[in-house]
């Protein structure tokens, strides 16, 4: 016959309670059945994560002689505080860094700045939480709480043959 090892056995039952107990205190709790009434309840809980939104954009059309433009629009970041990064991806870059109006092959080269700051293409680069407005407001209460600027570059629009130069711009903010 086996002799049972109550040393072991209490331990192991003390560890199996505290086991349950706690897992019971994050639990929901079950009714008892009862005549008059029945009582339960369960817990509930909500994750938020970073969550941010780029919107009210437009395309941007440089007039005849002009080598700069710019657009305005909403950056929605959640929260009261808290950066969000930006990068720029030219679908003409031939390599990072690169900015590019084409038509046939031909550049015209040019520079982007994201709030006054410049960025260079497919690098990231850092805005401030106070370049977002209205942090309560996806659409940032209909008013632009950002600003992409546009310059060409000089000698390449003067020296370029005629013709429509386009390219397609990606951005991307992500929040920090």
């Amino acid at each position: 016959m086996k002799k049972l090892n109550t040393t072991k056995l209490i331990k192991g039952s003390l560890i199996a309670c505290s086991l349950v107990s706690a897992s019971a205190a994050y639990a929901a709790t079950q009714g008892s059945l009862g005549s008059v009434n029945s009582q339960g309840t369960i817990n509930l809980s909500a994750t938020i994560g970073n969550l941010i939104q780029i919107s009210a954009l437009n395309d941007v059309t440089f007039a005849a002689a002009t080598l700069t433009a710019s657009e305005g629009f909403c950056v929605y970041r959640n929260g009261l505080t808290g950066d969000y990064g930006v990068q720029l991806d030219s679908a003409n870059g031939a390599v990072a860094g690169d900015y590019d109006l084409l038509v046939g092959g031909v550049p015209i080269a040019y520079t982007v700045t994201w709030n006054g700051i410049s960025i260079t293409e497919g690098a990231a680069a850092l805005g401030d939480a106070a370049f977002v407005g209205d942090t309560s407001d996806p659409t940032c209460g209909g008013a632009d709480n950002a600003t992409v600027a546009f310059t060409l570059n000089t000698a390449e629009y003067a020296a370029a043959p005629a013709g429509t130069y386009v390219d397609t711009l990606t951005m991307t903010v992500t929040p920090l």
